[in-house]
């Protein structure tokens, strides 16, 4: 049995639900590497685009300069296309199935728009546009 299989996430998502059974709360705070099974590529990981030479770009830098505003919001728009082609993967089915059921909240490093499959969900993205 895959350990992505539905019969597995079923178990593990049991397993989660009775620990939470005693908790008020549950923050589950993700950083890229979850998105990255679904084709967002990880910034900082091995073959990234940091080290490829994308070094990001700082606040004073965007702010002074029209030219540094510009290339930003083009590699934002090259790398969109990444984020729009995404589908959830079976983590993301995973939180959301545990969001759903337990006492959960979710926070994303990157802003996957995606996770919640049905869309229905509050989601806290450091990174992304909330």
């Amino acid at each position: 049995m895959s350990l992505a299989s539905p019969e597995r996430l079923e178990e593990s998502v049991s397993r989660l639900l009775d620990w939470f059974q005693d908790k008020s709360s549950v923050l589950v705070l993700t950083g890229a590497g979850l998105s990255t099974e679904s084709g967002i590529p990880d910034y900082r990981g091995y073959g990234g685009s940091y080290h490829r030479g994308h070094k990001p770009m700082v606040h004073d830098q965007f702010m002074s300069s029209e030219a540094q505003r510009r290339r930003y919001w083009g590699r934002s728009m090259v790398g969109w296309r990444d984020f729009y082609q995404s589908k959830p993967n079976s983590g993301h089915y995973a939180l959301a199935s545990l969001e759903r059921h337990g006492p959960v909240g979710v926070t994303f490093e990157d802003s996957p728009s995606y996770y919640s499959p049905d869309r229905s969900h509050d989601i806290l993205t450091s990174n992304g546009s909330n």
